[in-house]
């Protein structure tokens, strides 16, 4: 639950970052249409990659890079999930920008995962 909940954490704030990176407004819903394309990619790349398995997400040699590359792999499709909800076309920079951005951010948030799991484990068990 908590690495379902750190995911969606995650990228919130990869989105609201990108939103007032470029000078928007977070108080509206346009953000929305962002965040839903790149959650539902991640749902879908995420389990694929093994970042659900408790040795991968409690592992930090593991769980970075998988999530990572899975970041990397769900942008394009978050792109044309969004472009499709838009009306638009996919912008080749935004998921470029998107890959980068998303990729670091849950690695980040992956890896302090990983690193505090033993501890959490402790602590609960």
């Amino acid at each position: 639950m908590t690495l379902l909940a750190g995911d969606l954490l995650a990228i919130l704030l990869v989105t609201l970052f990108g939103f007032v990176f470029h000078g928007e407004s977070i108080a509206t819903p346009r953000w929305l249409t962002t965040f839903f394309p790149v959650l539902a990619a991640w749902a879908l790349y995420a389990p694929w990659l093994g970042l659900y398995l408790p040795l991968v997400a409690s592992t930090p040699r593991q769980a970075w890079w998988r999530a990572g590359l899975a970041a990397m792999l769900a942008a394009p499709l978050a792109g044309l999930l969004r472009a499709l909800w838009l009306g638009s076309v996919v912008v080749p920079v935004f998921v470029l920008v998107l890959a980068a951005n998303a990729g670091v951010g849950m690695a980040l948030w992956r890896l302090a995962f990983a690193a505090l799991s033993p501890r959490l484990e402790s602590r609960n068990g």
